[in-house]
């Protein structure tokens, strides 16, 4: 402190300016850094929005036009004859291997309204087989056709199903003739089994990686082959004509902007640092020449005339008619009327 106290006008003030100076480049720095931050995370946030969307848009129209395929077999005179019918030429005839597999349904199914398995077929290692009551798929085929949910609806519908530890995808619709008011006969639900080339060709069209999870977590056990590696994630519930479904989405985000990050603020360090660099150098030879300089002159112009350095008085520097050309002005008449004084007093001494 004391020091500091010993130090001139000058150096006190260049330096108080110096230090202010880089205060308010600090301050305008952690501005904006904060606003670069609060920039890049809207950007992610709007990226993995639109990741997300893009996605269920893909699910959604994957999934309708299944259920306009579902409508368009349970609203069909011949679908209604089979319910009331048997006929093995029905299943034979429309759900051949070739049609099922271009379809990419691994199974049909038509249900009495008790839930009595009519009749169904499904796809097992390539070849068409008739559809076994046994089968747990049947259950869960029997399960969707039950559900209260579904009592008194008119129309089609999809569910998803996590089953044998993969994801289904079931839709059905009423079995009825295509004459209008005609009374619900059954239900036809046909299955699609989410596998690896199901959801790559819907990662293709929707241009992002992601893959389904059981909404249940006793069931992850069998889900750790089909989770692929990504840096970060999104996961959230799938709804279905039933409400929310069995089946997570998880959708794979772009990478991180950290490394933009790191630029951005090194850029804008580096913008500061210079800006304050160059405000420094342009206020201290500003304020130093206009002011500064100028009483450092006052100053050894008043040590020496204090002194008696001088053989004759000497004038402050007048430069213009700011404040401190007014003090040199005051300074030097006074001086004049002390010099003029002290003449006279001699005078009078030797006289």
């Amino acid at each position: 402190m004391y020091l500091w106290s010993r130090r001139s006008l000058r150096l006190k003030t260049l330096g108080i300016l110096v230090l202010l100076l880089c205060v308010v480049g600090a301050l305008s720095f952690a501005a904006s850094a904060w606003m670069l931050d609060r920039s890049l995370a809207e950007f992610e946030q709007r990226a993995v929005s639109e990741r997300v969307a893009r996605v269920s848009s893909a699910i959604q129209q994957d999934v309708t036009a299944r259920v306009r395929v579902a409508s368009d077999y349970g609203f069909w005179d011949d679908a209604a004859a089979f319910m009331e019918q048997q006929d093995e030429k029905f299943l034979s005839v429309n759900f051949t291997s070739e049609s099922l597999r271009n379809a990419q349904v691994s199974a049909v199914a038509f249900f009495a309204l008790d839930g009595h398995l009519q009749a169904g077929v499904e796809m097992r290692e390539g070849q068409r087989e008739l559809l076994d009551e046994s089968r747990p798929l049947v259950q869960h085929m029997r399960a969707l056709v039950m559900d209260p949910a579904l009592a008194g609806r008119s129309i089609g519908g999809d569910a998803k199903r996590w089953a044998d530890g993969q994801p289904l995808l079931l839709v059905f619709s009423p079995v009825r003739r295509a004459e209008r008011l005609s009374p619900q006969v059954g239900w036809l639900v046909l299955v699609q089994v989410l596998n690896e080339a199901n959801l790559r060709e819907l990662s293709q069209g929707a241009g992002v990686d992601f893959r389904f999870l059981p909404a249940r977590a006793e069931a992850l056990g069998g889900v750790a082959a089909s989770v692929h590696n990504s840096s970060a994630q999104i996961t959230q519930p799938m709804r279905d004509a039933l409400g929310v479904s069995e089946l997570l989405l998880q959708v794979d985000l772009p990478p991180a902007l950290e490394r933009q990050r790191q630029t951005g603020l090194l850029v804008l360090l580096l913008n500061s640092f210079v800006l304050v660099l160059l405000a420094a150098a342009a206020a201290v030879l500003l304020l130093d020449r206009l002011i500064l300089r100028r009483l450092a002159d006052f100053a050894r112009l008043a040590r020496r005339q204090r002194h008696g350095a001088a053989a004759s008085p000497q004038h402050w520097p007048v430069q213009g008619q700011d404040e401190l050309d007014q003090l040199a002005l005051a300074l030097n008449t006074m001086v004049s009327s002390l010099d003029q004084a002290r003449d006279e007093l001699e005078r009078d001494v030797r006289t």
